[in-house]
């Protein structure tokens, strides 16, 4: 349940580095809380500060192999809660060896697998950091449902797991076109613009086609639902195709 704390005693990580939470003065997790396990508690604090909760440090003179190796987390019955193995070579992110960068997981919360090297990207290792935006692949679509990484950001959905739901729903009532679409909150490094054509040649911002209305309601999750009202518009005589375009 992500609305209680996860008990940490009794885990313990065994492969790569050694570290048991039980010899860690932090023994819970709480929703959406991050803790630290470092190398060197005080070369952390002083390069990042202290306002972040550090579990500990990496114990019996153990480090993280710059070539790659395997990350276990063991629970207290020495069975696997998960097993991580990465690389530094082609096709994993070669920024991340060596030069300044981080391995880290995208999208982590869509429990992507971990043993493939496109779920992961270099990005900036400072943990002030709250957010490196969008990484790996736009158009990359690893669940084949017709939709881009990038689209899948910005509207909130995970490529890996099929989407049944278009991204962008045009309907007609009263002379209105009325266009919804989903938007994540968090996505605030990428722009989401809707732009319509009459022959699939030319493409215009809908703001183009006169006054708008725009409402949106907070569904949960960190998505936000946005509907768009097009006024006076008869679809009688309407000959218009619209999409969804994501800007970085």
């Amino acid at each position: 349940d992500s609305e209680q704390p996860l008990n940490l005693e009794g885990i313990s990580f065994t492969e790569g580095i050694e570290f048991d939470f039980d010899n860690s003065p932090i023994k819970s997790l709480g929703p959406n809380q991050k803790i630290y396990i470092v190398r060197d508690k005080l070369a952390f604090v002083n390069a990042y500060g202290d306002s972040f909760i550090i579990a500990g440090a990496y114990e019996n003179g153990t480090a993280l192999s710059n070539q790659g190796e395997t990350v276990k987390l063991e629970d207290s019955e020495n069975g696997t809660i998960n097993e991580i193995r990465y690389n530094d070579k082609d096709p994993w992110p070669e920024s991340a060896d060596g030069q300044g960068k981080a391995l880290g997981l995208i999208h982590p919360m869509n429990k992507p697998d971990t043993g493939n090297p496109e779920n992961w990207a270099a990005v900036d290792p400072n943990p002030n950091s709250q957010n490196n935006g969008f990484v790996g692949n736009p158009g990359k679509d690893n669940d084949l449902d017709g939709l881009g990484a990038l689209v899948e950001y910005a509207i909130g959905t995970s490529d890996q797991s099929f989407n049944n739901s278009p991204p962008l729903i045009v309907s007609f009532e009263n002379n209105n076109i009325q266009l919804t679409h989903n938007i994540d909150k968090s996505a605030e490094d990428v722009q989401l613009i809707i732009e319509t054509t009459t022959n699939l040649e030319e493409w215009v911002q809908i703001e183009s086609l006169g006054d708008i209305n725009i409402k949106e309601t907070d569904i949960g999750d960190g998505i936000l639902s946005r509907s768009i009202t097009l006024s006076n518009h008869k679809k009688s005589t309407l000959n218009r195709h619209f999409r969804i375009k994501i800007v970085k």
